[in-house]
C-alpha cells in the first residue's frame, strides 16, 4: 500500500469503519472454527495456517496502540519476532489517522527465567520493558546494565496481564495491544473483563491438522455477552484458505480514569 488513505479504506472493508481513534485494550487472536463451533487457537510455526489479511490486521492493530504487551513465553517460541514497522503506509496512518508519531512501546511480561535479554524485539523495541517479580526484576536489571541494554525493569510484588495493563494505563497509556499466548490472554475475558477490543481472524477450514490446533478460544456465546459491537464479518479467500474477520468492541473510546489524551 502506498499511503495512509489506502490503511483506512482497507479497514474499513473489513469492519465497515476505520477504528483509528478507538481507544482501550485490544487483542488480536487467530482461530479455527471446529464443525461443532469450538474456538481454537492456531499454534504459530512454521507451515501453520496463514493469512496476509491476518498479519495486515495484527500490524494495523499495533499502529494504533501506545503499548504493546507480550510475553518471554512468546519471545522463546518466535527468536526473531520484532514490532519493527517498516511500511511507509501503516507509519503514515499511524501519524495521520491515530495521532502518534511515535513507535509503540515493547512490553514484555516475563518470570526472568530463560529470557534472552539479547532478543531482537528487546534490542530493538521502542523504550522496550520488562515487566517481572521483584526478585527475579534486580537479576534481570543487573544483567542488562552488564550487557549495556537501555531496557527498563519493572519488578512488582504480583506480576500478571491484568497488573500490566494497570501499570501502563497508569502511566497513561489508553491504548495497548496484547500479543500472548491463550494461557496469559484467554483468562482476561474472565470478569471483571480486561479487553475492549477483540480483532477475531477466523480460518474457516473444515478439518486442521493436529499439530496446528492450540487450545480452546473463548466460546462464541461468551463473546455474544461481552461485546456490545460486532461487525459484519468480512471473508476473504488466500493463499492459505477460506478466512472470516471480525471486529467485536465493548467501552471503545471511552478513556480510563487518570489516563492521558490518546493524542501524542
Amino acid at each position: 500500500m502506498k499511503n495512509a488513505g489506502e490503511i483506512s479504506e482497507r479497514l474499513r472493508s473489513l469492519y465497515g469503519e476505520d477504528p483509528a481513534e478507538a481507544c482501550g485494550v485490544l487483542h488480536a487472536a487467530a482461530v479455527w472454527r471446529s464443525p461443532e463451533g469450538v474456538l481454537r487457537v492456531i499454534r504459530i510455526g512454521p507451515g501453520c495456517p496463514a493469512s496476509e489479511t491476518d498479519e495486515f490486521v495484527l500490524r494495523s492493530a499495533r499502529m494504533r496502540s501506545q503499548a504493546l504487551v507480550t510475553t518471554g513465553r512468546i519471545l522463546r517460541a518466535e527468536p526473531d519476532v520484532t514490532h519493527i514497522e517498516q511500511d511507509t503506509a501503516l507509519l503514515a496512518w499511524r501519524r495521520d489517522q491515530v495521532g502518534r508519531s511515535e513507535p509503540p512501546r515493547s512490553v514484555v511480561l516475563t518470570s526472568g527465567r530463560h529470557l534472552d535479554l539479547h532478543h531482537p524485539l528487546l534490542k530493538t523495541g521502542h523504550r522496550p520493558m520488562i515487566v517481572s517479580d521483584e526478585g527475579a526484576a534486580e537479576s534481570l536489571r543487573l544483567a542488562a546494565r552488564k550487557a549495556g541494554l537501555a531496557v527498563e525493569v519493572v519488578g512488582r510484588p504480583r506480576p500478571s496481564i491484568r497488573d500490566t495493563l494497570s501499570l501502563l494505563e497508569g502511566q497513561g497509556c489508553q491504548t495497548i495491544l496484547v500479543e500472548a499466548g491463550p494461557t496469559t490472554a484467554t483468562p482476561l475475558y474472565d470478569e471483571p473483563v480486561r479487553v475492549d477490543e477483540l480483532l477475531l481472524s477466523v480460518h474457516d477450514a473444515e478439518t486442521l491438522d493436529d499439530v496446528w490446533t492450540g487450545p480452546q478460544f473463548v466460546g462464541l456465546r461468551q463473546l455474544e455477552a461481552i461485546f456490545e459491537r460486532r461487525s459484519v464479518p468480512a471473508s476473504r479467500r488466500e493463499l492459505g484458505g477460506q478466512w472470516t474477520f471480525h471486529r467485536l468492541t465493548r467501552n471503545v473510546g471511552k478513556p480510563r480514569p487518570g489516563a492521558a489524551n490518546p493524542k501524542e
